[in-house]
């Protein structure tokens, strides 16, 4: 073994990550320099829910159900982006959609 704990490094680095993303919820200057690959769905569902800006840097495969949901609540014009299919039948995330956005309704399952 070579001596590195792979779930300090794992957790360090996401953590890492979330708080990038955080940082640039509360100020888009952050993004500077930003290495966009680095994000996961739920780190572009925060960020493109308060910064629709940022959408040419993301890559939408990443996202899946629970991101959708929640991207969706705030940022409705990003439905031709979602792949429904992720949301899937669970119920729970369709719910969470559409108390915001009863739109959605005929997209669900």
């Amino acid at each position: 073994m070579n001596g590195i704990n792979t779930t300090e490094v794992f957790t360090d680095e996401s953590s890492a990550t979330r708080d990038l993303a955080e940082s640039i919820v509360e100020d888009p200057g952050a993004a500077a320099n930003c290495d966009w690959s680095k994000f996961d769905g739920w780190n572009w569902a925060r960020i493109l829910s308060a910064r629709p800006e940022f959408a040419d840097r993301c890559d939408w495969a990443k996202l899946h159900g629970g991101d959708w949901s929640y991207l969706l609540r705030a940022q409705p014009q990003f439905a031709g982006k979602c792949d429904w299919t992720k949301l899937g039948r669970r119920t729970a995330l369709w719910r969470f959609l559409l108390r915001a956005q009863p739109k959605f309704a005929a997209k669900c399952p």
